[in-house]
């Protein structure tokens, strides 16, 4: 194989990865979410929503995550007064990942939020937060 040959896979396989394909694609999150269960993570998020400070994010320490939603091949797990977000992608202006939302919280689907939210199944959803729009 030539060298522009090569460069080009190279980049070819950057772009795609650039685009969410692969092993951290949101699809591939549905599949590990219904592989370990709604409800045992939902039990899991409702263990971690103790760290949770009203108006703050809290940054969980991998060693504190717990095994189903280690299960999930999250990059960062953090905690909101709303649920936890388990991010699986992120770039400088754009991150997806599993949300899974506390017992007592309500999560909008509606189209056209940043971040916006699909069902999974349960109180889990896949979530992404594009970039802001600026004028």
């Amino acid at each position: 194989m030539s060298l522009a040959r090569s460069a080009a896979a190279m980049l070819l396989g950057f772009a795609l990865l650039g685009c969410g394909a692969g092993d951290n694609s949101k699809e591939e999150g549905a599949k590990l979410v219904h592989r370990v269960g709604a409800p045992i993570l939902g039990v899991e998020a409702g263990h971690l929503k103790e760290r949770a400070r009203p108006g703050l994010t809290i940054l969980v320490p991998e060693s504190a995550w717990p095994e189903g939603i280690t299960q999930l091949k999250p990059l960062e797990v953090r905690v909101t007064e709303k649920g936890v977000f388990v991010e699986r992608f992120k770039q400088p202006e754009q991150e997806h990942g599993v949300f899974i939302a506390f017992a007592d919280r309500r999560v909008s689907t509606e189209p056209d939020q940043n971040p916006s939210f699909s069902l999974i199944d349960g109180a889990v959803y896949t979530y992404t937060v594009r970039p802001v729009k600026r004028d």
